[in-house]
């Protein structure tokens, strides 16, 4: 019992972990999609944790920047929103992709979350770690329980 309890936590975090790591160019892309449409530029360093910064050139319009900075999380969280959608989809018929569809939400929730901090909030780690907080609680209410019945037992029902 302890093994499968293990193995289905190891799965949960490790679709969460990779789900991070595809979004986080995602993210900055979305950035880059936006900055060029607005007539600037820039460059995208991406990082082995699972992160990325994107700096901007030639954006001289407030509202510009303010376009540029949203793109990101709410660019990133429309597309793994939609794998989320097609995902949760299954649940219908299985639970067997419950730690895939938790995982998309919560990475999500968090590119939501964090797209008007990283808008109107100047600092990282302050605004992510509120968006963080805020996505992680709504996260919570979605599909905490039947994540951790999914895992302790088995049946995500619950």
């Amino acid at each position: 019992m302890i093994r499968r309890v293990l193995e289905r936590l190891f799965s949960f975090v490790l679709s969460t972990v990779i789900f991070g790591w595809v979004a986080a160019p995602i993210h900055e892309g979305f950035h880059l999609l936006a900055a060029k449409s607005l007539g600037g530029g820039g460059r995208i360093d991406l990082m082995w944790g699972g992160y990325g910064l994107f700096a901007y050139t030639g954006l001289a319009q407030g509202w510009e920047i303010l376009l540029m900075k949203l793109a990101g999380g709410l660019g990133t969280a429309v597309v793994v929103g939609v794998l989320w959608a097609i995902s949760a989809y299954q649940l219908r018929y299985t639970l067997w992709e419950l730690d895939d569809v938790a995982g998309l939400a919560l990475i999500a929730l968090l590119n939501l979350a964090y797209a008007p901090m990283d808008a109107f909030f100047t600092g990282q780690w302050v605004p992510m770690l509120i968006s963080a907080l805020f996505a992680v609680g709504i996260w919570t209410l979605l599909y905490g329980k039947r994540i951790i019945v999914w895992i302790a037992i088995g049946n995500g029902k619950g």
